[in-house]
């Protein structure tokens, strides 16, 4: 099968038999065994299948999915990880396009059984089987997150490689931990004992942008996440996020987002209202 870009970070597990899998225009495939996984950063079409020499077929995403069955050889778990407040790209862009977990990984090993433990949610009439299956998915993420930390692991700029540089791990604490706003850069320079010169080259070569850059956008996703999710005044994001006025606010996050804050909220309430309706029945 050839698959369009999921658009979110996706997940896909082989918990029976064996798959290969190759991001389209790349001449390397995958082959993914029992209890081994693959991480897309959703941006890329790919193809799986059973032989990697084999023409694909193209899916869309009205395709029907069949049914699982105890008696499938080859069967894949998808999950999609989708994340709140407009940080996927912020998750996207800090991946690399394809990720595949070894079993002999140590993360390899914890996925392997959280795979055979979903394979029996969704293979036997178990009481609170959905539950289950959503708390080991959140797991899967989590072992997934440990791959992109380990040392080693080739990723492009962005704030998971930001956390993995030790000497800058206190700069990113400052912002990321216990955000307090409005924080400068010299303070993050000194936190971390380096140069405020030496600190921004090392910065930006880590998360692909520099200190400054990158305390606005994370405090964009944070008021995106708080317009989005609580009914926090708008006056006082603004004061937390170290705005001297609700305008000053208004005209940063305009510029960022390409609306107000308070159509970002109207638009998510919205969105609520409209997935109430849509669950009530």
């Amino acid at each position: 099968m050839r698959s369009p870009p999921p658009g979110r970070v996706k997940i896909l597990a082989v918990s029976r038999g064996a798959l290969w899998f190759r991001i389209v225009g790349e001449l390397e495939a995958f082959l993914v065994s029992a209890g081994e996984a693959v991480i897309l950063d959703g941006l890329s079409e790919f193809e799986f299948g059973t032989r990697p020499d084999m023409a694909p077929t193209r899916a869309s995403p009205g395709d029907p999915v069949s049914p699982l069955s105890v008696d499938d050889r080859n069967v894949c778990v998808t999950a999609h990880i989708e994340v709140s407040g407009g940080t996927d790209a912020f998750l996207q862009g800090a991946v690399p396009a394809m990720t595949h977990v070894r079993a002999d990984s140590t993360a390899g090993r914890a996925i392997a059984w959280l795979l055979g433990e979903l394979d029996a949610e969704m293979n036997h009439d178990l009481p609170a089987s959905r539950r289950a299956t959503q708390q080991i998915v959140e797991l899967l993420f989590v072992h997934v997150i440990r791959v992109w930390m380990t040392d080693g692991m080739t990723l492009p700029a962005g704030w998971i490689r930001l956390l993995r540089e030790p000497f800058l791990l206190p700069a990113a604490r400052l912002i990321h931990s216990q955000p307090r706003f409005p924080v400068t850069v010299s303070e993050l320079a000194r936190s971390c004992g380096l140069s405020r010169t030496v600190f921004i080259e090392r910065f930006r070569a880590s998360a692909g942008v520099p200190p400054a850059a990158y305390v606005f956008n994370w405090k964009m996703r944070l008021a995106t996440t708080l317009l989005e999710t609580t009914d926090t005044p708008i006056d006082q994001i603004a004061h937390q996020l170290g705005y001297s006025s609700p305008s000053s606010f208004n005209v940063a996050f305009k510029r960022w987002v390409g609306s107000t804050p308070g159509k970002k909220r109207k638009l998510a309430s919205r969105r609520s209202a409209t997935d109430v309706q849509v669950a009530a029945p």
